[in-house]
């Protein structure tokens, strides 16, 4: 598809709403990991599926990601088009954004792909967390005013040509499904499942028990049947109706980091559902942005503060009676960690994460 070049912001605009029927927003996050999001765009890059537009947000990374992606974006599309800083529509958003632009690209790649509707590529001011990060891309898509779905997509993961398609398919089969998980498998070991769309939550211990995990791919699974089990759809993966949006709104940016597709599902109980597209394929190497590995035998200290941090302040909110288990669970939970890393930093994250959600839990009391 051959483009014209933008000259203005106007045009710029008008050219990410040039269709008027169906069209999905691709929200990738990427903080200090420009290889792993190179690999995840060169693979939805060759999705099948024909009306969408990619919103890759660089999260204040300090690496130089944001010149690696522009340089990329230059790359792959040597005939590329550069608009203009683009506006935003409300005065905090464009507060937390420290510069925003689209690439147009005007030719293919060479491979016969291309991302015909252009890349907006966004540097926030300061790191915003996993659904801060998120958040950017989304307001930006709903802005647009003709989304009907936005793909939240993890930048370490690699997506089969099919994987938007079926999840669309499995959205427009449940009239109010709200949002869809994908099929992950590990990226080192495509044999083997990471998660089939999403996970059962244990309240009395704070932890989601990941669905088909560690069993073989392929297998036969009925979408239903994984359905009804499911709490919450896995965050690397996640397709979000308009609907859902509007009704429930964005991701809760208290956490951080972890616990904001479960505080999403919290929220959308009894007004929509939870649904899985079997045949989205997504390959996720997870882990590397903050320091663990994908095995599930190393933690870092800073993903486990966060991940402490945010069980504790989900239980609160969410499940009061659970707390004294929750905080049980996660003490011991501390210690296990600090000896299978051989890492006492681990024991002292934790510790730090159970006084800080204190404090945040204290104050989210007093604003209420």
């Amino acid at each position: 598809m051959w483009l014209q070049p933008l000259a203005d912001e106007k045009s710029i605009v008008s050219y990410m709403n040039h269709k008027a029927h169906s069209a999905v927003y691709i929200v990738i996050l990427n903080w200090n990991g420009w290889k792993d999001t190179f690999a995840c765009l060169d693979s939805v890059f060759k999705t099948t599926y024909a009306d969408y537009r990619v919103i890759v947000c660089d999260n204040h990374s300090t690496d130089g990601s944001s010149r690696h992606l522009r340089s990329y974006l230059g790359g792959r599309f040597p005939n590329a088009v550069w608009g203009g800083q683009l506006s935003w529509p409300d005065h905090r958003t464009a507060q937390r954004v420290e510069s925003a632009e689209l690439c147009s690209p005007l030719s293919s790649p060479g491979d016969g792909t291309a991302c015909e509707h252009g890349v907006v590529l966004v540097r926030t001011a300061f790191n915003l967390g996993f659904a801060g990060g998120n958040n950017i891309g989304i307001a930006f898509a709903l802005s647009q005013g003709n989304a009907d779905y936005i793909w939240i997509l993890n930048n370490d993961t690699i997506v089969e040509p099919e994987t938007l398609s079926a999840m669309i398919e499995r959205m427009k089969a449940v009239p109010d499904a709200g949002i869809c998980g994908s099929t992950l498998l590990y990226h080192d070991n495509p044999q083997r499942i990471q998660s089939l769309g999403g996970a059962r939550y244990l309240k009395w211990a704070g932890i989601g028990v990941q669905l088909g995990a560690n069993e073989r791919w392929p297998m036969d699974v009925r979408a239903e049947s994984i359905e009804k089990e499911m709490s919450y759809v896995s965050g690397a993966s996640m397709l979000v109706s308009m609907r859902f949006l509007e009704t429930v709104g964005l991701m809760e940016e208290s956490y951080f980091l972890y616990f904001e597709e479960i505080d999403w599902a919290q929220r959308l109980a009894g007004r929509f559902k939870l649904v899985y597209a079997p045949g989205s394929i997504v390959y996720h190497k997870e882990g590397g942005a903050i320091g663990s590995s994908g095995s599930g035998k190393h933690r870092s200290p800073q993903s486990f503060f966060w991940l402490t941090r945010s069980r504790l302040l989900f239980t609160a909110k969410y499940h009061p009676e659970a707390v004294p288990s929750v905080t049980l669970y996660s003490l011991t939970n501390c210690m296990q960690w600090a000896v299978l890393n051989r890492n006492p930093r681990i024991f002292l994250s934790g510790i730090r994460a159970f006084a800080n959600a204190g404090r945040s839990a204290m104050r989210n009391r007093c604003d209420r």
